[in-house]
């Protein structure tokens, strides 16, 4: 009991939220979890501990905190994890909160209860009273359900944009939710061509009256710096991968065309 007097979680603040309180699980706290959950399993076998029942109840009643410390801890991390990851996606991403309304109100449920127990976790650092806090497990629980349903809805949604066009199979997630997220501005999609295209670098656009870039691309760049002009224009608008399997075809036909007039071109030449 003197070991776990002193085990304390901790509260540390990210910098670029520093209201907001995260937990920290230092590792001598792991280590001494897992020792004393072993040292409290061979003592149930012991026939002095089991012949006794004082000793027993005390055994068991240790078992019992650091198996909900365990649970919690575990819990926990694991909710955390998946707030930080969906945050910036349901919070930071208005295209995603308009194609999953029912899950950016769950995410909203789930991102007020967690940052309410986040400010009140620091009043009480001990691991074992944290952790055997009347409802806290199941508040975690609650919220791990919640934030799971999420990610499977996020899923979904990546998948059908996957199976619209495919190239983004080849594209991690979080740079696809980028995409989808920006895809009405195409000049914000451009750094994310190389790894739909297998040399295409950027685009060249059309100008406005005020040297601003249009949705009309003229001419392509390979990672080499060449540039290729279209014979052809090409607008950047509408749903992100439907204009860019468009873009596709479109840099497929402008590549045949170059070649046709290279091979006319050198057939002319004595």
């Amino acid at each position: 009991s003197d070991t776990w007097r002193a085990q304390e979680l901790g509260f540390p603040s990210p910098p670029d939220q520093p209201e907001m309180f995260m937990l920290n699980i230092d590792e001598t706290l792991l280590e001494a979890l897992e020792d004393n959950s072993m040292q409290l399993q061979n003592l149930m076998g012991s026939k002095y501990v089991q012949g006794n029942s004082t000793f027993l109840e005390v055994v068991q009643d240790w078992q019992r905190k650091l198996g909900m410390v365990d649970v919690t801890l575990n819990a926990w991390k694991e909710v955390q994890s998946k707030w930080s990851n969906l945050q910036s996606i349901f919070v930071g991403s208005a295209d995603i909160r308009v194609q999953l309304p029912e899950e950016s109100k769950r995410f909203d449920v789930v991102d007020a209860d967690f940052r309410d127990m986040m400010k009140e976790a620091p009043s009480l650092p001990n691991a074992v009273e944290a952790c055997n806090l009347t409802g806290r497990l199941e508040r975690i629980e609650a919220m791990l359900a919640s934030l799971e349903k999420c990610e499977k809805a996020l899923a979904d949604y990546l998948e059908t944009k996957r199976a619209a066009y495919p190239r983004f199979y080849f594209v991690a997630a979080a740079d696809l939710l980028d995409i989808l997220s920006k895809g009405s501005n195409p000049q914000l999609i451009l750094k994310h061509l190389p790894k739909c295209f297998d040399n295409i670098k950027t685009l060249e656009f059309e100008k406005d009256q005020r040297s601003e870039p249009t949705r009309q691309a003229i001419g392509m760049y390979s990672g080499e710096g060449e540039f290729v002009k279209w014979t052809k224009t090409f607008t950047c608008e509408g749903a992100v991968e439907v204009w860019l399997d468009a873009l596709t075809h479109h840099t497929h036909d402008e590549l045949k065309s170059l070649l046709m007039d290279a091979v006319a071109a050198f057939e002319e030449k004595p």
